[in-house]
């Protein structure tokens, strides 16, 4: 059972002006007096003989306050206690019971009954033992009031009605105390659980100024407190004010918004993302807007992970549709390789099935210019037929050579003999595109340390590209040779279209290409880069777009010999 106290069930002042009534209609002295710490809840009329004299000495409170305690003792519900002190003097005391506990009790006091005469002589000794002033004494004495029977009688049927009805009314009022009880408990969990919870709490006038803020709120855009932030105009807190416009909108049209996120800004001015939950409240009619009020939460770092999460996925995505476009692009380069193969293959066969007769017509033309006798004009015929024989014999050894699988074997090789056998294959294509070639070798070049026909194929591939760079519209190829320290350099120029800057960097990379897929497998400078790489030479590219381009090869004069085993034919 809950311990109450009359003083938390019902407004005192109202009791003080009942009692403060009641001495003016009865003349007796009031107090009411609580139960537990014997403290006075209300007090009416009393006299200066008990205020100024027996309550204010210690000694003669002190039976005061035994007289009072021998009568609450005897209290009973509904009764009334008449008890007579040694010095004549009545009292009248009255339990206010409620919820069947003692809260207070009623006291009237300090009365004579008609016909009694008081002991002056017990007070006089008394005013002595105590050191009253006497004349004032026995003048506070003679104040005190005297009271028939009757009235006194007529004072306890009043007065126990009034205690019943302060008991009913208290015991009335539990109710509304246990609610008031459990509301303010519920307000302090409330306030204790805004004021630690991590999530921003506000409420905002419909003028748009805080009415209450928690601290999270201040933490979250960077105040000090949640006082400073409550001093701050909410439009500051936004990065876009049409964003603030927006969701006011949102809210008078539906009345609340969920899990809204909104670019806010702190204090310091650094962004930040932040969801919003919030709920209009109404005053007593509809129309009336009281507060709005919602919670708040900082939703940056889960902001900035998602995008994240985007950029990656998008970087997968590209990166993905790269790797399928080049694997598209590798396997028609790979058809494209394959058939330059079969057509590698296929010109070997002939130029193998060809030399047989060839050296059989060569043999009779020979043996023809030894033993006919001819006429001069027949003789420089004869002689033409012979050297232009012994051409399509190089041209056919040329063939087998690039077709012939490397042996992977370091020889001393003279470079301008390979420029000039591989220049013999592509005199005819390069007339046809109407492409002239400047020759600029240095004198007494010495030979390099090299796998002859592997340089041979960086030496075709480069004129082939520089060809391939004139296009239709004829140009020049100029092939140079120099000595450089201890490395032999060959460079091959071309006046054609040049590489674009954004070019440059990928020319050596396998299957790029700038050429049609037509005419370009993207394997050529890879291949070539590779194998200058593997005789520990360097490949240099000066270029601008349509000014053609400048491929150098930087070869050592002596290699190391590298023991690579000879690939069987």
């Amino acid at each position: 059972m809950h311990d109450y106290r009359l003083f938390e069930l019902l407004d005192m002042s109202l009791i003080r002006q009942l009692a403060e009534s009641n001495f003016r209609v009865s003349g007796i002295p009031l107090s009411i007096i609580d139960a537990v710490d014997a403290s006075i809840l209300v007090r009416a009329g009393w006299t200066d003989l008990c205020m100024k004299f027996h309550r204010a000495v210690r000694a003669s409170n002190q039976r005061c306050i035994e007289s009072g305690l021998f009568i609450g003792d005897r209290l009973v519900e509904g009764e009334v206690v008449r008890n007579k002190c040694k010095n004549g003097l009545w009292h009248l005391a009255f339990p206010i019971v409620v919820a069947k506990q003692h809260l207070a009790t009623m006291y009237l006091a300090q009365f004579y009954f008609e016909g009694e005469v008081p002991e002056r002589e017990y007070f006089i000794n008394q005013g002595r033992e105590f050191g009253y002033d006497m004349n004032a004494y026995l003048a506070a004495l003679d104040r005190l009031p005297i009271f028939s029977v009757e009235k006194v009688n007529w004072i306890i049927e009043y007065n126990k009605a009034l205690v019943r009805f302060i008991a009913d009314l208290a015991e009335h009022s539990i109710g509304a105390f246990e609610a008031k009880k459990i509301l303010m408990e519920s307000e302090k969990k409330y306030r204790t659980l805004v004021t630690n919870l991590n999530i921003g709490v506000f409420r905002i006038s419909p003028e748009g100024r805080f009415i209450q803020a928690n601290p999270a709120m201040a933490t979250i855009f960077g105040y000090g407190s949640a006082e400073e932030l409550m001093a701050e105009d909410i439009v500051h807190l936004y990065q876009d004010p049409a964003d603030r416009h927006k969701l006011i909108e949102d809210l008078f049209r539906n009345g609340n918004l969920k899990d809204r996120e909104l670019a806010m800004r702190r204090r310091d001015g650094t962004p930040i993302w932040c969801s919003t939950t919030a709920t209009l409240q109404h005053g007593e009619r509809e129309e009336q807007i009281s507060w709005l009020e919602g919670v708040i939460e900082d939703v940056t770092e889960r902001r900035q992970a998602e995008e994240l999460v985007l950029t990656i996925n998008e970087n997968l995505e590209r990166k993905v549709k790269e790797r399928t476009r080049e694997l598209q692009e590798s396997q028609i380069q790979y058809m494209h390789a394959e058939k330059l193969s079969s057509i590698g293959q296929l010109s070997a066969s002939i130029a193998h099935e060809f030399n047989n007769p060839l050296q059989g017509i060569l043999s009779i033309l020979n043996g023809l210019k030894k033993r006919a006798i001819l006429e001069e004009e027949d003789k420089e015929l004869l002689d033409a037929a012979i050297v232009e024989g012994n051409r399509i014999k190089d041209l056919i050894r040329s063939l087998q050579d690039f077709n012939r699988p490397s042996s992977g074997r370091k020889t001393m090789m003279d470079v301008q003999n390979a420029l000039e056998s591989i220049l013999i294959l592509q005199k005819s294509d390069l007339n046809g595109r109407r492409i002239s070639v400047e020759r600029n070798y240095a004198h007494n070049l010495p030979q390099i340390l090299a796998v002859s026909d592997q340089m041979k194929q960086v030496f075709l591939n480069l004129l082939t590209n520089a060809a391939d760079a004139c296009h239709e519209r004829g140009g020049v190829v100029t092939v140079s040779t120099r000595q450089e320290n201890d490395r032999v350099a060959v460079v091959i120029q071309d006046t054609g279209v040049g590489i674009k800057p954004s070019e440059m960097e990928h020319i050596f990379r396998p299957f790029f290409s700038t050429k049609s897929e037509v005419k370009g497998t993207g394997l050529g400078l890879s291949v070539s880069y590779g194998i200058v790489k593997k005789h520990q030479g360097e490949i240099r590219v000066e270029s601008q777009p349509g000014e053609g381009a400048t491929f150098t090869v930087l070869l050592p004069i002596k290699g190391v010999e590298e023991a690579v085993p000879a690939i069987d034919k």
